[in-house]
């Protein structure tokens, strides 16, 4: 999703940074909601954060993406039993590979928060702010 406040750098490219964040529909998704309209972030629901596997990953990057985050439910409280935990493998997975290709592993932040909505907002900022401080992705900048 391209906003029309991009900022074009040099050979066209834009240099604002493009964020998707999945949100756990038991879990995130009220606090993310917030992040709806943010500047370069891409918002999906889904339902459960350990649905969400390696190739959807993945193609998050190919399709822009200079860094993903996504939103869990707290440690110990996930509705599906193991969503949180498996979201958390996969993205581990995911961030190794990205480390071995030269993108980085860490443009993928996995937030599973303390279940107020204060804290699960600042965590979310929090990771937002890191992908931010990357900068564009490599794959960004062909």
């Amino acid at each position: 999703m391209k906003a029309e406040r991009d900022v074009v750098g040099h050979g066209g490219a834009s240099t604002r940074t493009s964020i998707y964040l999945y949100a756990c529909q038991s879990a995130g998704s009220g606090a993310a909601l917030d992040y709806v309209e943010a500047d370069g972030v891409t918002y999906e629901i889904v339902p459960c954060a350990g649905k969400i596997d390696p190739h959807r990953l993945f193609k998050a990057f190919e399709g822009g993406a200079d860094g993903v985050v996504i939103v869990g439910c707290p440690a110990g409280e996930c509705k599906m039993a193991e969503g949180n935990l498996r979201a958390g493998r996969r993205s581990g997975y995911v961030r190794g590979v990205l480390d071995e290709i030269g993108i980085g592993g860490d443009r993928i932040e996995i937030v599973l928060p303390e279940a107020s909505t204060e804290a699960m907002e600042k965590s979310i900022e929090q990771a937002l702010t890191k992908i931010r401080s990357l900068g564009r992705s490599a794959l960004n900048l062909l």
